[in-house]
């Protein structure tokens, strides 16, 4: 379970870490989803949460990651951090300079901070699009080149809400590939 607390949303980048003047929290986890329920039982709540993992999703729109956990995405980016894999203390310092890193993205499509943490809480509140198949017979395939008999199967199934939501649109929207792009999540027309 990973929790940690930030300052948002007057945040300015300041050396590696995000200072606030107004003292407001916002969560932040790798699977916001999964740990809400778990800190809500013990009394720890925040008023709006940015997912990790919802957002490397949607940053990763040719599906080039083989996976979204973090000791993975921990050696994958490079980052070089004195911790033990799965250790508590070790996961935050790790999600924390993930955050950093998908917030230096986020600056090459947006002006201030606070567009930023406004599209971010955005992406983490509702299900992103994936670019490959996590599972079954076509795992690795992108979404677009799966039957859609698979697919009608997937959204029977009881599979993570990013996952029947990309079937889903995969099965009733035929898609153009170079009339779209990926964006915050959802299709947009270019």
């Amino acid at each position: 379970m990973l929790f940690k607390t930030i300052r948002l949303p007057c945040c300015l980048p300041r050396k590696d870490s995000i200072l606030c003047q107004n003292q407001c929290r916002t969560g932040l986890k790798n699977n916001a989803k999964f740990d809400a329920g778990i800190l809500k039982k013990e009394g720890v709540e925040a008023p709006r949460v940015i997912c990790t993992l919802k957002l490397i999703k949607t940053l990763d729109t040719e599906g080039d990651l083989e996976s979204y956990k973090l000791q993975y995405l921990r050696y994958y980016y490079g980052m070089e951090i004195e911790a033990q894999a799965h250790d508590a203390w070790g996961d935050i310092l790790v999600l924390e300079q993930l955050f950093i890193r998908i917030f230096k993205e986020f600056q090459k499509k947006f002006e201030t901070p606070q567009e930023i943490i406004a599209e971010m809480i955005r992406i983490s509140e509702g299900p992103v699009l994936m670019a490959k198949i996590p599972i079954g017979k076509h795992r690795g395939q992108h979404f677009r080149d799966v039957p859609k008999d698979y697919l009608q199967w997937v959204v029977k199934q009881e599979f993570d809400e990013d996952l029947l939501y990309t079937a889903n649109h995969y099965l009733n929207e035929p898609v153009d590939d170079d009339d779209v792009v990926l964006s915050g999540g959802r299709m947009m027309m270019k």
